[in-house]
C-alpha cells in the first residue's frame, strides 16, 4: 500500500494540472468577431483614452448616448475582463452594464484599423 500512495499523488497532481491548464485555455476563448456583430451588440461604441484602469474618456462616439468629454466607468467581472493602460487609447465596445471584454470587440485603437473602416462606412439598422 506504501508503494501506491506516491503513485496516486502523482496521477492526482498531473490531472489537477491537466484541468487547471484547460481550465485557462478555455475561460476567455473567443472566436474571432466580425464588426457587425460587435456593432450589434454594443451598448455604446467610442474612442476613448484611459485615464485611470477603470476609467476612460469619450474621444468621439459612433454608438449610444455617450458625448465628447464624458467619463466612461467599466467594471470588471471576471478573468475575460479587457485590461485598459493609462494613457493608452482604445476603441471602445461596451455592453449595457458598462462592461469590457476580451470577445466584444474592445482593442487599442493601434491596430484596429478594419473596425475603424467599418464604423467609417456601415450604419446598420438597429
Amino acid at each position: 500500500m506504501k508503494t501506491l500512495a506516491p503513485l496516486f499523488l502523482e496521477m492526482s497532481a498531473a490531472l489537477l494540472g491537466s484541468l487547471l491548464a484547460l481550465n485557462n485555455a478555455t475561460a476567455c476563448s473567443c472566436r474571432p468577431g466580425l464588426p457587425l456583430n460587435h456593432y450589434r451588440y454594443a451598448t455604446d461604441i467610442f474612442e476613448g483614452r484611459a485615464t485611470s484602469y477603470s476609467t476612460l474618456t469619450v474621444k468621439r462616439v459612433w454608438k449610444g448616448a455617450r458625448t465628447q468629454g464624458q467619463e466612461f466607468h467599466t467594471h470588471f467581472t471576471g478573468l475575460c475582463d479587457f485590461p485598459v493602460k493609462k494613457g493608452e487609447e482604445y476603441l471602445v465596445f461596451a455592453s449595457q452594464k458598462n462592461e469590457l471584454d476580451l470577445c466584444n470587440g474592445t482593442r487599442p485603437l493601434k491596430g484596429a484599423e478594419p473596425e475603424l473602416d467599418f464604423l467609417a462606412k456601415y450604419r446598420p439598422e438597429m
